[in-house]
């Protein structure tokens, strides 16, 4: 019990962007690594493998992305990144 996960955020210019990480098994090795985001994919036993496909679609609908890493010390890190609100209000 009692993992580590934290979250940051911040203004990047005309970007937010968040990273959260975890100090967990992280992230696979290999093609499995390389296909997180593709739907159906997953390294567990019963997941679906829907998740972060999901997520990185909306992100990407949004005008964001997603990326994956290892985390310094161990676990793994998603960068999340949108556009900021007068960015996205002024291309409305």
């Amino acid at each position: 019990g009692g993992g580590l996960v934290r979250v940051v955020v911040r203004r990047d210019g005309p970007w937010a962007t968040a990273a959260v990480e975890d100090d967990g098994c992280g992230l696979p090795d290999g093609d499995a690594r390389r296909t997180l985001t593709e739907p159906y994919v997953t390294t567990k036993e019963k997941g679906t493998g829907l998740g972060l496909a999901i997520v990185a679609k909306v992100l990407a609908d949004h005008g964001g992305d997603l990326r994956l890493g290892d985390r310094s010390g161990g676990g793994a890190v998603a960068w999340i990144k949108l556009p900021a609100a007068e960015a996205a209000d002024a291309a409305a």
